[in-house]
This record gives C-alpha cells, sequence and structure tokens, in this order.
C-alpha cells in the first residue's frame, strides 16, 4: 500500500470522516519510491548490405512488480513488462530479435515512479541505434527509415522531423541529433540542434 494511503486512512479512522492526502513535493521525493537503476547491454549485427541484421537488448534492473504487486509477479515471472517497456522495438522491423531481463537485487522502494521502462530502455536503444548506422555507413535518418517498412507513421514522422530540421542550416560547429521512441500507439520523433565550445570541450 502506497504510504500517502495509510496516511489518508489512519487520519479518517480518527476524525470519522473521508480524508484526502495530498503530500508535498518534499514528502513525495523523501518518501515514495524510484525508479529502479538499470545497466544496459547492447549488440547488433549489419549483414553485407549495411541492413540490421540481428539486436541484441540485456537489461539488468530490478522487477518493479515484485516489490509493488508480488501477486502479479508470481503469475509473471521473471517477465516483468514495466520494468522492460520499451525494450521490445516494435516500431523497428528486426529478423532477428532478442530482449532479456537480467532481474537484479532491489536495495530500494522501486515503482514505475515519474517513467517506466521505455525511457531508459528507448534511450539505450536509441543512443546505440545512431552508433550501428554509423558501422554501417548510413545516416541516423536513413538507417532508421530502413527498419520502418511495415510502419509507415513512423516513416512519415521522421520525414516530417528532418524536414522540420533541414528548415535552420548547420553552422559550423554545430550538428544535429535524431530520436525516435513510442508507447503504445504513440510514436515520437525529435532531432536536437547542438554544438560544442571547442575551448572547453
Amino acid at each position: 500500500m502506497q504510504n500517502y494511503v495509510r496516511d489518508a486512512l489512519d487520519c479518517s479512522r480518527i476524525v470519522k470522516k473521508p480524508v484526502k492526502v495530498i503530500w508535498a513535493r518534499e514528502d513525495d521525493l523523501k518518501h515514495g519510491a524510484f525508479r529502479p537503476a538499470a545497466a544496459q547491454y547492447m549488440r547488433a549485427g549489419l549483414d553485407e548490405t549495411g541492413h540490421l541484421a540481428a539486436w541484441h537488448h540485456r537489461v539488468a534492473t530490478p522487477s518493479v512488480i515484485a516489490y509493488f504487486n508480488p501477486i502479479r509477479w508470481a503469475q509473471v515471472k521473471p517477465k516483468d513488462i514495466i520494468s522492460m517497456r520499451g525494450a521490445e522495438a516494435k516500431f523497428y522491423d528486426t529478423a532477428n530479435f532478442l530482449a532479456e531481463h537480467v532481474v537484479t537485487e532491489r536495495h530500494a522502494r522501486v515503482l514505475p515512479w515519474r517513467g517506466i521502462g521505455a525511457a531508459y530502455t528507448s534511450f539505450a536503444s536509441e543512443a546505440f541505434m545512431d552508433e550501428v548506422a554509423e558501422k554501417a555507413g548510413k545516416t541516423p535518418l536513413d538507417f532508421r527509415k530502413s527498419l520502418m517498412t511495415n510502419n509507415a507513421r513512423g516513416s512519415a514522422l521522421l520525414d516530417k522531423v528532418a524536414a522540420m530540421a533541414s528548415e535552420t542550416p548547420t553552422e559550423q560547429g554545430h550538428g544535429r541529433g535524431m530520436a525516435f521512441a513510442g508507447y503504445g500507439e504513440t510514436q515520437v520523433a525529435g532531432i536536437a540542434h547542438i554544438s560544442d565550445d571547442r575551448d572547453s570541450g
């Protein structure tokens, strides 16, 4: 049970009336749960044409379900969809795909608090996707689009953000970074304009 629910029940029992409890931000952060720490290992294989042939994503993180819903965990163990959400990469076409969850020991109260697994798995996947695209000799945009032959919406979305980004010319010392992710049926993409200070790095 969440602590704020217990607070409401205790207060309601004393005053004999319904009580609504709203934690202050400080209480929320001090007594609330945490998103689980995760370590991720990724590797991929390319065929002779530079097309993605295999994708392996291993996530080491505690089980969220095991903490907040032990009864459910007993039914689904060892598959924790909340901790692994996003690692399924359902918006890309990958012939040989493996996502693994290495359940680690929990040392804190963990919940899908302010972001389920899709936040950290998508970040890792998209960062790695750029590395694989570079190895394939393709731009991040072209490489991602090559994996969306069965995802017309996602491909159109990438074209749209690429067109929006092209309206701003890239200056010397500036660059762009691309990312794509989705949750449920929602798909999002973005392009960041970045620059570095050559003196400080």
